[in-house]
C-alpha cells in the first residue's frame, strides 16, 4: 500500500493546492458527500440551504453534523460517524420560531457559545451551534414565514 504524502493525495483526488482538508472545498467544508451524509428527500424536494451545525441532542450528548433546509422541511444530518440513527427534521409549517437562545443552557466550564433555538408547535425546543448565528436566522426565518402561509 503507497504511503501518500498531502501533496500527492491533494493530486490523486484532483484538488488543487489550498483545497486539501481544512479549507474551502476540503473535509471541514462538509459538503454532501465523504464526511456528511446526503440527506434523504422525497422526489420533490431539493435542498435550497445548507450550513454545518452541532446538534445538542440533549444536555450531555452532542451530534456533529449539517442542518439542510427544503421546500418543506428543516432536517439534521449527522456526519457519518454519528450514524445511530440520530436524524432529526421537522415540516416548515410545524416550527412556530426561530431564535437565538443565550450561553447558560448547560452546566459546562466556559459555557457555550450562542445557539440556534428552534421552537416547534407541539412545545418542544431543539438547539443547534451554528456560525454566523444571525445569517442563520435570517434564512430559515422567511422560510417558516412563506411555509405558514
Amino acid at each position: 500500500m503507497p504511503v501518500f504524502t498531502n501533496v500527492a493525495r491533494r493530486r490523486s483526488r484532483g484538488l488543487a493546492r489550498g483545497q486539501g482538508a481544512g479549507t474551502a472545498g476540503g473535509w471541514k467544508d462538509c459538503g454532501m458527500g465523504l464526511w456528511c451524509r446526503r440527506p434523504t428527500l422525497e422526489s420533490w424536494e431539493s435542498v435550497r440551504w445548507t450550513k454545518a451545525a452541532l446538534w445538542l441532542r440533549d444536555p450531555s450528548h452532542t451530534v456533529r453534523g449539517r442542518l439542510y433546509l427544503t421546500e418543506f422541511r428543516l432536517l439534521f444530518e449527522p456526519t457519518r460517524f454519528h450514524s445511530k440513527g440520530w436524524h432529526w427534521y421537522a415540516l416548515l409549517h410545524q416550527i412556530s420560531s426561530v431564535g437565538v437562545e443565550g450561553s447558560n443552557f448547560l452546566p459546562r466550564p466556559g459555557g457555550l457559545p450562542l445557539r440556534l433555538r428552534i421552537d416547534l408547535t407541539d412545545g418542544r425546543a431543539e438547539f443547534l451551534v451554528v456560525n454566523h448565528l444571525e445569517q442563520v436566522v435570517e434564512v430559515i426565518g422567511p422560510a417558516i414565514a412563506s411555509s405558514s402561509t
